[in-house]
């Protein structure tokens, strides 16, 4: 990760356009803060965030559409950033706005040694001045997530653990177990099944 206190500042037009950039690359007040390879662990849950989210919003929630963290979102202030998971309105050419300034649903990063700081605080103050209406903050280390609800301008925020079922939000009527989450032995096809039935 580049230290972002050191480096010399560059516009967004000149992060957006630079070829030495990686993709995975975030733009914070005139820095880059380049892409840190993540553990097995935090690639391991976002591949089953995907299955998951991406299944329930092709099955109950077709109006929205899920991206990846190479789908990058400019908050206020000129912030662009690559959550682990972003859920936007479907339709329309979000492939063609790079980055993407639209309104957000939800995103969702998993923390890491590296970005417990900036995925706690800082996007989450960004998120909530953009107006991203759910944030979840996917913590591997304790098995917790973190869901913030935007509501008055304000995020409320409910906690999950290991053995509840995730019954705020977007996702409130899916039922998702957050053990379906963390653990590598439950199967997200059975899970995505059993909603396809419901």
């Amino acid at each position: 990760m580049i230290n972002l206190l050191e480096e010399e500042s560059m516009t967004v037009e000149e992060f957006l356009s630079s070829p030495d950039i990686h993709p995975k690359s975030e733009y914070l007040n005139g820095r880059v803060d380049e892409f840190v390879v993540n553990s097995n662990s935090h690639v391991n849950i976002q591949v089953r965030l995907i299955l998951i989210l991406g299944g329930l919003l092709e099955l109950k929630h077709p109006s929205f559409q899920l991206k990846g963290e190479t789908f990058g979102i400019k908050t206020a202030g000129n912030r662009i950033y690559m959550p682990d998971i972003t859920v936007i309105p479907a339709g329309g050419d979000h492939e063609l706005s790079i980055p993407y300034e639209g309104g957000i649903e939800f995103a969702a990063e998993i923390l890491s040694r590296h970005s417990v700081y900036k995925d706690t605080r800082v996007k989450y103050l960004d998120y909530l001045k953009h107006g991203v209406k759910e944030y979840w903050i996917v913590n591997p280390d304790i098995r917790i997530i973190d869901v913030y609800l935007l509501e008055d301008g304000k995020y409320v925020s409910r906690n999950f653990v290991a053995g509840e079922i995730i019954d705020a939000g977007m996702f409130a009527a899916d039922g998702i177990p957050v053990d379906l989450i963390y653990d590598r032995t439950l199967s997200v096809i059975e899970f995505m099944n059993h909603q396809r039935n419901t």
